[in-house]
């Protein structure tokens, strides 16, 4: 809610950037911990769903960083969007 909150503003200044990371943050880190821990999927689940097979660690690898990637764009963003004074894109 946070997030949707500071998206909707029109103008981009530093303090809303700098309360964006701290949203994206509380999102985006404990995320890629429980993926990271291997604690975002229920193993049972995984096990009822795959049979035999093992979900490799390379899955969880790559959506750590896809994870951190994303939020580490959208903080570029917000940023580049404060400097410039653009406005917000609510498209999203």
């Amino acid at each position: 809610m946070t997030l949707d909150a500071i998206r909707a503003a029109r103008v981009w200044t530093r303090s809303l950037a700098v309360w964006s990371v701290a949203a994206e943050a509380a999102f985006t880190l404990p995320l890629a911990w429980a993926l990271y821990r291997r604690e975002f999927f229920n193993p049972a689940f995984l096990s009822d769903a795959n049979g035999d097979w093992q979900t490799p660690d390379s899955f969880y690898t790559a959506m750590e960083v896809a994870v951190l990637a994303a939020g580490a764009s959208h903080v570029v963003k917000r940023f580049r969007e404060a400097r410039g004074g653009a406005t917000a894109d609510t498209t999203r």
